[in-house]
């Protein structure tokens, strides 16, 4: 349900994920207010589906890459990413302490 909601209100979201900075038809792509916007929308819904155990690790890794790889000039998408990698690494090795 979130993420066609994301599909229908940033129709070029998946144009923004293949080319980060022309559109398929030569034309660049929208001002980088609206591509922020997007990805604040992206890392959003990735957070809520990290919290609330919506979707499997690979599918979060992806949805958090995705907020990166729309905007690439927020730093703040790739340090929620690199936490979240912290976190998966932190349960592994207490998974393993406890073994």
């Amino acid at each position: 349900m979130l993420s066609s909601g994301l599909s229908s209100f940033f129709p070029k979201l998946d144009q923004w994920k293949r080319n980060n900075e022309i559109a398929l038809d030569g034309v660049p792509v929208e001002s980088s207010d609206m591509k922020a916007l997007c990805s604040k929308a992206l890392l959003h819904y990735a957070k809520l589906c990290d919290e609330e155990q919506l979707l499997d690790y690979d599918m979060n890794i992806k949805n958090y890459k995705n907020a990166t790889v729309v905007y690439n000039e927020s730093e703040k998408n790739f340090f929620c990413l690199a936490e979240y990698y912290d976190r998966l690494w932190s349960g592994i090795e207490d998974l393993n302490k406890q073994s």
